[in-house]
């Protein structure tokens, strides 16, 4: 792989209050920008949106049209494999997942369109994943489910039931699981959930107007945006996962601030030097206390009546960048096979 290679993740959709990150992504993209916006139900308004905002940023954009109902087509299109030859930044727009999944793979294969874009990766360029396309990116990804279901429910039977729903991704992001739109969407606890099922180390929740970038040292992420990312690290934990008990204790998480580095390869924050770049915000809206409250209160939103189920959060010890917790939910068993509304 080339060492220009990059990954950005972003956790959720740019608009324009999304300053930060529309001018990390004006100094460091080469243009143009190729956009697929394979995940979204009405592609050509989420293209000519994403036209429109990275033209007023500074960044010439080409759309290129791969979407669920002409993935067939553009696989045999020789004008769209020269196309991705010739460009250097992929930006996928976000939407549903599975969706950008079953458009650039079949039966579980990659596609030639999928072939020729992570061709165009391992020679330099950049591919840049926004919402839910970047829990896509994941080898393994999530794909429904509130947190609240997750921990309570646990992997769903299919998605007809209520509960965490995992699927293949796209494996182009090999460090662990992602999870987007963090705070917003109350996902700690589904992040939690999916990386110990999976028995990963790592779970990465995206924070909105934020984002990650693998920089060219492998497993190096820098954060930036105005928030950052977390990182759940399962490494040190006992886990207890079954019909009756989850429990997880002493779970890292991390919060890497804009700015700073995290290293997969130790399991640490490398900070930078004091003086932030450009491209990051000094913002700090979210922190530890507000996001585990939240999962607390959602989880009590969402019992129905007579209910007597309990979700237990512990901290441990707290820096501000980092925490140790424990967490445990009493599961009732004859709920596992609960049907969606």
């Amino acid at each position: 792989m080339s060492q220009d290679s990059r990954v950005l993740l972003l956790g959720g959709a740019l608009d324009a209050d999304s300053q930060m990150l529309l001018t990390y992504l004006k100094d460091n993209l080469k243009e143009p920008v190729g956009i697929i916006a394979a995940a979204s139900s009405d592609p050509r308004y989420a293209t000519r949106a994403y036209e429109d905002l990275l033209s007023e940023t500074g960044l010439a954009t080409i759309d290129l049209d791969v979407t669920s109902d002409n993935s067939l087509y553009q696989s045999q299109s020789e004008a769209l494999q020269t196309s991705i030859g010739q460009t250097s930044t992929f930006m996928f727009l976000g939407g549903n997942q599975q969706r950008l999944v079953d458009t650039l793979q079949y039966r579980g294969e990659d596609s030639k369109v999928l072939k020729a874009l992570l061709d165009s990766y391992q020679s330099g360029a950049t591919l840049v994943a926004v919402g839910a396309a970047a829990a896509a990116f994941a080898p393994v990804m999530i794909a429904g489910g509130s947190s609240y279901e997750a921990l309570q429910y646990g992997e769903a039977i299919d998605s007809a039931y209520r509960g965490l729903e995992l699927e293949a991704g796209l494996g182009i992001f090999t460090h662990g699981l992602v999870d987007q739109n963090l705070a917003r969407r109350c996902r700690l606890g589904r992040l939690i959930v999916a990386t110990a099922k999976e028995k990963q180390r790592f779970g990465f929740g995206l924070l909105e107007g934020s984002g990650l970038m693998e920089l060219a040292k492998q497993g190096q992420l820098l954060a930036v945006g105005d928030e950052g990312f977390l990182v759940v690290d399962m490494s040190k934990t006992e886990l207890v996962d079954d019909e009756r008990i989850f429990s997880v204790k002493g779970l890292q998480v991390h919060f890497v601030r804009p700015g700073a580095v995290f290293d997969t390869a130790t399991g640490t924050i490398i900070l930078q030097a004091a003086k932030a770049p450009a491209h990051v915000s000094d913002k700090k809206g979210i922190d530890f206390d507000w996001l585990l409250s939240d999962l607390q209160e959602e989880y009590l939103r969402n019992q129905q009546a007579g209910q007597n189920l309990t979700l237990e959060v512990v901290s441990r010890s707290a820096d501000g960048v980092g925490i140790t917790l424990d967490l445990q939910v009493v599961r009732v068993p004859e709920m596992r096979r609960s049907a969606r509304e």
